[in-house]
């Protein structure tokens, strides 16, 4: 049988592609446990030439922030509530910024890397990974 692309995974099984006759090349995973004997076979003649299991690389703090969901205006207000910070607080450090006072008061969600959002954070001396706890804190609202 024709393969390609053996690599171990994190089961200790291989993940290779196969060309199948009909459907071209398809993924299968071979096992030396496999119930059907072409499992076992591919796992046997491709172990030896096998990629090694490499893990994925742990996100980024920034990678993990980019894919914190969007919370409401209720969810972010009700949050800097519980924390202290009222309503009149932000309104008076965007006193002068025009931008800043339409975004906080129009915007229908909140993303976490919305600039406005780690603004107020050094405003109110809110560490970036405190902003963070207070995100999930805020979505489960």
């Amino acid at each position: 049988m024709e393969y390609r692309y053996p690599k171990f995974n994190a089961a200790g099984s291989i993940d290779v592609e196969v060309n199948h006759p009909v459907h071209g090349w398809v993924p299968f995973t071979a096992s030396p446990r496999d119930a059907e004997a072409l499992g076992r076979q591919l796992y046997a003649s491709t172990r030896a030439i096998a990629a090694p299991y490499a893990s994925l690389p742990e996100p980024t703090i920034e990678e993990r922030r980019a894919v914190l969901p969007s919370i409401t205006p209720r969810q972010l207000r009700l949050t800097l509530q519980s924390i202290g910070i009222t309503e009149d607080a932000i309104e008076a450090v965007l006193v002068n910024d025009p931008e800043g006072k339409i975004e906080w008061k129009w915007a229908t969600t909140f993303s976490r890397k919305h600039p406005l959002i780690n603004t107020m954070g050094a405003v109110f001396s809110i560490t970036p990974e405190q902003i963070d706890d207070l995100w999930v804190f805020a979505k489960a609202i």
